[in-house]
């Protein structure tokens, strides 16, 4: 290979190792001359809650979820990241809510119109929708599966047996059919 030919080709190389860098920042969500803030939010159940998951504000991605951590008082503390300049107004609700079949945990931030800003630092409280039953408990899952199932096949059975009946043995032969129609005069 002719020295030009090796220089080419380092030109490549460098060139795909600088795109392959790039797209590793881009998939990490590292953005470099890009600024965030830190919330604390508080909440007595979190549910499936982990590092990584996203905080949304009104359903669009702002930020994520850095670290958890148990206060003395028996709730979480959240330790959130979100992107500089994107605030929080005074009054706004902060939910904890599962997304997704499979139970996909995230912090949504429901914003309210008031024009006033909580400070940056600041601990927000936050209710979560844990009241309502976790889908990603397998083995409840497959019970209930099973459940709908046994129905499913009951009700088939039925079916099945009401088909195969005499349409003759559904007819209720002690009742007179005729009686309506000789009320109002026809034979």
């Amino acid at each position: 290979m002719s020295g030009r030919g090796r220089k080419f080709f380092a030109l490549i190389l460098l060139l795909i190792l600088a795109g392959v860098v790039l797209g590793m920042f881009f998939l990490s969500e590292y953005h470099p001359g890009k600024s965030v803030e830190e919330y604390t939010f508080k909440a007595e159940q979190i549910g499936q809650l982990s590092a990584g998951d996203p905080v949304k504000f009104n359903g669009v991605k702002v930020g994520k979820v850095i670290r958890i951590d148990s206060a003395k008082d028996g709730k979480h503390q959240i330790q959130a990241q979100i992107q500089a300049g994107v605030r929080i107004p005074v009054g706004s609700l902060v939910r904890i809510q599962r997304v997704g079949l499979m139970g996909e945990r995230m912090i949504n931030v429901v914003l309210s119109s008031n024009p006033k800003y909580v400070s940056i630092g600041d601990t927000l409280e936050a209710t979560s929708d844990e009241a309502q039953p976790e889908m990603v408990h397998s083995a409840s899952m497959s019970e209930k599966l099973e459940d709908i199932r046994t129905s499913v096949v009951a009700i088939q059975k039925d079916l099945r047996q009401i088909s195969r009946t005499e349409p003759e043995s559904l007819v209720d032969h002690n009742v007179n059919h005729d009686a309506p129609r000789r009320a109002i005069g026809v034979k």
